[in-house]
């Protein structure tokens, strides 16, 4: 409805294709429990903290793994796979925080069909840089 012209690019989230500081806000929708280890994900997000603007955004969405003692059998056997063992909350906002950015918190948790947990996280790139 807005008329404004997208582009899909291809690449890797470890090294962005763009300028730094070329966006206002980010968002990354359940890709960052495939990343294969800490430093991947380290990295994307270094990469994705270059690429955003003073004051950018950044908006993470992916599953989560369950709270044991409330899910179900099933819920635990989808959620055991390795790739959701760095997706805990401490652990994401420890990397957010890590790669520069401040007011990282988890906005929202929830259930996707009843079943896999998700987790929202939000941030901001800092507004003043050091020796801006």
């Amino acid at each position: 409805a807005a008329s404004i012209p997208i582009t899909l690019d291809r690449g890797f989230s470890d090294a962005l294709p763009y300028a730094d500081g070329s966006f206002d806000c980010a968002f990354s929708c359940f890709m960052f429990h495939h990343l294969k280890d800490i430093r991947d994900k380290q990295q994307t997000l270094r990469e994705i903290r270059r690429v955003l603007k003073p004051a950018g955004r950044l908006a993470l969405l992916d599953f989560a793994p369950p709270d044991s003692d409330r899910s179900g059998l099933l819920p635990r056997w989808l959620h055991s796979s390795h790739l959701l063992k760095d997706n805990t909350e401490s652990r994401i906002l420890s990397l957010i925080g890590s790669a520069g950015f401040v007011d990282g918190h988890r906005f929202r948790r929830s259930k996707l069909a009843g079943v896999f947990h998700t987790a929202y996280y939000q941030a901001t790139v800092p507004e003043e840089e050091c020796g801006a």
